[in-house]
């Protein structure tokens, strides 16, 4: 054995620095690009598809703290003291939220899309939009203290039917790509 020095056990031996890059070389792989392009595809569409289901605390904690949020200024002009804290509340109920599910999911991908969630996540970012916005121009109103319960009943409504269509679309993403 030349080159080579024995180690505590029996028969494993160190590989000598020349022997080594002939060694780590022939366990390279060599795939065709376009093999490895595919697999970087279908590591991204795994990133998106593959995740724990929701809580179903997750969607009601986020809609009322998005209604809390929504209040804060015709709130403001009652007690502001009181408006400063209870934003400060509900933004550390909804980072807390967004942080027990971070923890839950892992790291929550934000590029490269599959073309299959593209439109759903597009749709479900304007609901959101829309949503808060209209919870926004009722808190001029007179029932401007429900906000927070009518948020939380929205996106409990809505989460079921959201979560149903984004796991047909990470379907079809997974069957395009060959994981299913």
């Amino acid at each position: 054995m030349r080159n080579t020095a024995r180690s505590g056990r029996r028969g494993a031996r160190k590989l000598a620095k020349v022997e080594s890059y002939s060694y780590v070389s022939t366990m390279e792989s060599y795939d065709s690009p376009k093999a490895s392009l595919e697999a970087i595809e279908k590591g991204s569409v795994m990133a998106w598809t593959r995740y724990p289901p929701v809580p179903p605390w997750f969607y009601p904690i986020l809609g009322a703290t998005m209604g809390t949020l929504s209040m804060m200024v015709p709130f403001g002009r009652f007690n502001p003291v009181a408006a400063v804290a209870a934003s400060l509340v509900a933004a550390g109920a909804s980072g807390a939220t967004a942080g027990s599910y971070r923890k839950l999911r892992g790291q929550t991908p934000i590029r490269n899309i599959p073309p299959e969630l593209q439109r759903l996540i597009t749709a479900a970012v304007s609901i959101i939009v829309i949503v808060y916005g209209g919870l926004f121009v009722l808190s001029f109103t007179p029932f401007w203290p429900a906000n927070p319960a009518l948020g939380a009943i929205l996106a409990w409504i809505a989460g079921a039917p959201f979560e149903r269509r984004y796991r047909q679309a990470a379907d079809a993403a997974e069957r395009r790509v060959g994981l299913q």
